[in-house]
């Protein structure tokens, strides 16, 4: 732990210094990107003044050919000045160009090109046919010709002309030269320039400075300018040319002649003074940064390194449990300080809460317990041996497997041991696995275990489990002996219904017998019995028996029910036969109390599905019971209807005395009566509810009771609307 720490702790010496150099560097980067920046913007500032410049130049060709075209517009106008002979003319000529700049020389020549004078023969062209001249006589005003090359001279001319007013076969005609090409100054960018001349058709007619290399030729299909200069005014552009020379270029045309002149000059001219100050900027750079790297590296060493160092073996000490006091971090550690206050708080709350654990585990009644990857037990808490009177020995280092092969833990036949083991095994948390322990001294007990999986910290990796164990001995004890209980209750009550559908079944065949001779005797059919007293006791011996047969019925009747010996024969039932029936057969006891038992309302017409006989009866008792409990003079009201979820209602509605609400839970309890005192007006063994409950619970069923006590009680009959087939016929 503490190498992995410390190889940490030199991994983050490395990225700091890869921060330093990183954060050093931005400078440099930006030094760099700003001194493209400045070439960038060195090279459009110069040829933005390089395109100035030429339009200077074109400004002085305009202004050289407009005073020139103004001149000769005055001589036109006063052709006197040149006098009719040669000589006149000649100084007429000399003394106009005396001052005036650019005109090189003067001609007065006629249509067919002969020369009346010149102050200068070689400034003509040799040619037999002078287009220009006949422009010149043609428009009557000053012309402009383009620039052409004379032999004998080193630039190209231009010339202009106009007729000679009043002498319509002669014209003034003056040459110009580039004079204003060469003053114009070539030193304007601090470093020579280049100005050539390019006629319409794309070829060289002038350079400047004069010792330059002039081709005076075509420009070449791959120079930097072409094609632009043939189609554009003005304009710049940059580029290698012939020689091999990185040059920036500025055009602009002549609108006199339709020229374009375009001035140059070397890109590494411009450049030059900038990359020598960045190269020097980036070796004070360089320096600067290592010197910065230098000291950075210090500071974080003084200032981080050594504390973070002491943090490292702080963590490391707590990890293992050997930490104690607190951790000091000079305030010259800035920021760590609060990483040590940090760390102190951390280990404070770690104590609490190991005290926090200890005290919990040493209350709890449950013990804890870890085990490994490979599924041997690792740890197990101060409590377990207390709880289970296992040493942690016994079982510590080895796994469930090994335990069961010594006899400590025992499978149970519902194979908790086995779930526990798949558990374990696929790394799936469990809780409440109950498994069947021996003891030390060989007696039964059970444990309780709850466990979790333990990973690593990617979160998938599985290193083992740890949980919670409860010894449920007792519980388990507890619960045996209660199963054993219940088997017993279970057993007696089996017997108990066997015992009463025995009797019922034996004592059913004398009370018939009694019955019967009892109704021979009450009839007389075998001759007058003597006393009237005979006929009475006769007839309270048949009732008398009567009722005990009933009871019986009913004992035998919910033993089987009990006994789950009870079979239904169902058939289809029509409602108001049913209620018909069991009015019928009640109204002579009804009567007998002075109780009136009618039928309210009209029936549904509906089938139904039963047993009709166990319905009958249903019936039957509860009508017996209204009958009981309804003093005289009283009424029973029985009626049938649907309810809106479509099951059947038969209802029996009494005045009788009601129940209490706290009794009405007792409803339907085998043997409970409401009338329960030893000294009770009424007879009966409380089973009529209890029957008919048990009987429409076997037709899906139920039985629902109101009343209220001194007004009167509702038995209602539910029967499920599945059992509803059809309407009667």
């Amino acid at each position: 732990m503490q190498t992995v720490l410390r190889n940490r702790a030199s991994g983050l010496r490395a990225k700091l210094a890869a921060l330093i150099l990183i954060i050093i560097s931005l400078p440099a980067g930006l030094f760099i990107y700003q001194s493209d920046v400045l070439q960038g913007w060195l090279v459009g500032a110069a040829s933005d003044r390089m395109l100035k410049v030429a339009d200077s130049w074109v400004e002085r060709e305009s202004a050289v050919v407009s005073e020139a075209q103004a001149t000769l517009r005055a001589l036109a106008l006063e052709p006197i000045v040149l006098g009719d002979r040669r000589a006149d003319c000649l100084n007429g000529l000399h003394a106009i160009i005396a001052g005036r700049r650019g005109i090189v020389a003067m001609h007065v020549m006629s249509r067919d090109g002969a020369v009346r004078c010149s102050t200068d023969l070689s400034a003509l062209p040799q040619v037999e046919r002078w287009p220009f001249l006949a422009d010149v006589f043609d428009n009557r005003s000053p012309s402009v010709s383009g620039y052409e090359r004379v032999p004998g001279k080193n630039d190209a001319l231009l010339f202009v002309g106009v007729p000679l007013i009043g002498r319509p076969n002669e014209a003034v005609v003056a040459a110009l030269d580039l004079s204003w090409m060469r003053t114009t100054e070539q030193n304007a960018f601090g470093f020579p320039s280049v100005a050539r001349l390019i006629d319409r058709t794309g070829r060289e007619i002038a350079v400047s400075p004069a010792s330059t290399t002039s081709r005076f030729g075509p420009l070449p299909a791959d120079h930097p300018l072409m094609p632009r200069i043939m189609i554009e005014t003005e304009g710049t552009a940059d580029g290698r040319e012939a020689d091999g020379v990185e040059r920036l270029f500025a055009f602009a045309q002549l609108p006199e002649t339709g020229a374009k002149l375009i001035v140059s000059i070397p890109r590494a001219a411009v450049l030059g003074q900038s990359d020598r100050a960045m190269w020097a900027g980036i070796v004070l750079l360089i320096l600067g940064l290592f010197g910065a790297l230098a000291a950075g590296w210090l500071a974080v060493e003084l200032f981080l390194m050594r504390w973070l160092d002491k943090i490292v073996d702080a963590t490391h000490a707590i990890a293992n449990g050997t930490f104690s006091g607190s951790l000091a971090i000079s305030a010259s550690a800035g920021e760590l300080v609060q990483l040590g206050d940090a760390l102190n708080d951390m280990h404070r709350k770690l104590e609490a809460r190991q005290r926090q654990f200890r005290d919990i585990a040493q209350i709890s009644s449950d013990w804890f317990w870890e085990r490994d990857l490979s599924g041997r037990f690792t740890f197990f808490s101060d409590r377990f041996e207390q709880a289970t009177g296992f040493h942690p020995s016994q079982i510590m280092n080895r796994n469930v497997r090994e335990l069961e092969e010594l006899g400590l833990f025992l499978d149970e036949t519902g194979g908790a041991m086995k779930a526990l083991r798949r558990a374990l095994v696929e790394g799936q948390p469990f809780r409440d696995a109950v498994c069947r322990v021996r003891r030390p001294d060989g007696a039964p007990a059970w444990w309780r275990i709850s466990g979790s999986p333990v990973f690593a910290t990617d979160g998938i990796t599985l290193t083992g489990f740890r949980g919670t164990g409860t010894d449920v001995t007792a519980a388990k004890l507890a619960e045996f002996a209660l199963v054993e209980a219940k088997t017993q209750a279970e057993l007696a009550n089996l017997a108990k219904t066997q015992f009463l559908a025995t009797m019922s079944h034996e004592l059913r065949t004398p009370l018939n017998a009694v019955i019967g001779f009892s109704e021979l005797m009450e009839s007389e059919s075998l001759g007058p019995l003597g006393a009237p007293e005979y006929i009475a006791y006769s007839r309270d011996i048949r009732e008398s028996g009567q009722q005990l047969l009933r009871i019986v019925t009913n004992i035998l009747d919910m033993s089987q029910i009990e006994a789950d010996r009870v079979t239904l024969n169902e058939s289809e039932i029509d409602v108001t036969d049913l209620l018909e029936t069991a009015v019928r057969m009640m109204r002579e006891q009804a009567a007998g109390a002075r109780v009136t038992l009618t039928i309210t309302g009209p029936a549904p017409t509906v089938t139904a599905v039963g047993d009709e006989r166990r319905l009958l009866q249903s019936l039957l008792n509860v009508l017996a019971n209204g009958i009981k409990f309804t003093p005289a003079p009283g009424s029973i009201s029985v009626s049938a209807s649907l309810t809106e979820a479509g099951d059947l209602a038969m209802s029996v509605e009494d005045t009788g005395i009601g129940i209490a609400s706290e009794a009405l839970v007792n409803v339907g309890r085998p043997f409970w009566q409401a009338d329960g005192a030893l000294s009770r007006k009424h007879d009966g063994v409380g089973l009529g509810l209890a029957l008919t409950k048990r009987l429409l619970q076997l037709h899906d069923g139920a039985l629902d009771v109101r009343s209220k006590l001194g007004v009167g009680t509702t038995v209602t009959l539910l029967l499920p609307r599945h059992r509803i087939l059809m309407a009667a016929a």
